[in-house]
């Protein structure tokens, strides 16, 4: 076989590589495995992940974008996507869309005995701002850099993360 051009992440090589593991650090039960498929083809204004959540496990806390919007596809298993309060289950075959415009408050989650699949492509903006309306925080994205304030009073928690440089954002 020839190698991949740069602009081709082939299937064969991210099935001979378990992909990257990654947990928010503000939801507990959140595990993600997978591969940032938009880096490797070197995308700078999307993102795309395909990600694996096992079971029993979610995928962010729930949350809502601001300015960037978000599509998942379902690839294989099953779950719960909770949108705006309401459980739905989703599985192999559906499609998710998020516009930023609405602020769709919403979480993924594996409630079946198999990995849930699924591919996300979401924008990569300069600037973007997500919020956890349930922990009452914010998210703040600049470039690179993330940090995360209580929606109360504006503070910052002690730490700061660089989640999209790991894995998906949210």
């Amino acid at each position: 076989m020839t190698e991949s051009p740069k602009h081709l992440s082939r299937a064969a090589d991210r099935a001979a590589n378990p992909g990257a593991r990654f947990s928010h650090p503000l939801e507990p039960r959140s595990e993600l495995i997978g591969h940032a498929l938009g880096a490797a083809v070197g995308l700078q204004r999307l993102g795309a992940f395909m990600l694996r959540i096992p079971p029993g496990k979610t995928s962010f806390p729930y949350h809502r974008h601001h300015g960037e919007e978000e599509v998942v596809f379902v690839v294989s298993g099953s779950g719960v996507v909770e949108i705006e309060g309401v459980d739905y289950p989703i599985t192999a075959g559906d499609f998710l869309g998020f516009p930023a415009a609405a602020g769709t408050a919403h979480q993924i989650r594996n409630d079946g005995s198999d990995d849930l699949v699924y591919l996300t492509v979401g924008e990569h903006n300069p600037l973007e701002v997500a919020e956890f309306p349930r922990l009452h925080k914010y998210l703040v994205r600049i470039g690179p850099k993330t940090s995360v304030f209580d929606a109360e009073d504006g503070s910052g928690l002690p730490f700061s993360v660089r989640l999209h440089e790991e894995l998906p954002k949210p």
